[in-house]
């Protein structure tokens, strides 16, 4: 985990997690990895996770039924950048829009239950296509989101939203 200041960076590489939290890390090494203990764990599991653990600067961690990193998601509240390339996809001061970050890298992503979903690359934003700023987050995620009950969705719509 690298620090800018007084900031926290984590680095988006698709397929292989967030820098520095690695898809298939247990929650040992995550701990390990960080330097923190989690502020609080949610063992109420779901289709897609077993488990969830909180840190600071709202990220949140998701582990698989092998208890192996799956997802990581984070919220643009606290003191974190967290970076695709060279982009603070957090930095509203810059107006940085995700979305459009995002769609150059994969412009076909699709919507479902609220979430921008961004197959092709393994990122989920929900928050930025509705107006909806309480609702502000970005998840990094292992695999295919599962698109069942998704829908395309077209650039020209999500940029103009």
């Amino acid at each position: 985990m690298q620090r800018r200041g007084s900031r926290t960076e984590f680095v988006i590489e698709p397929g292989t997690g967030v820098r520095p939290i690695l898809f298939g890390m247990t929650p040992s090494d995550v701990r390990n990895v960080l330097g923190l203990e989690p502020e609080s764990i949610d063992t109420t599991p779901s289709e897609v996770r077993k488990m969830r653990e909180y840190y600071p600067e709202f990220v949140g961690v998701d582990y698989d039924s092998n208890e192996q990193v799956c997802s990581v998601s984070f919220v643009p509240l606290g003191k974190v950048e967290l970076r695709f390339g060279s982009t603070n996809l957090f930095d509203d001061e810059a107006g940085i829009n995700p979305l459009a970050v995002l769609l150059r890298v994969d412009p076909s992503p699709f919507e479902s239950y609220g979430f921008i979903i961004f197959d092709k690359i393994g990122i989920a934003v929900t928050g930025y296509h509705d107006g909806d700023e309480s609702q502000r987050a970005i998840t990094v995620f292992k695999g295919s989101w599962g698109l069942d009950h998704a829908t395309p969705i077209s650039a020209k719509e999500l940029i103009q939203i």
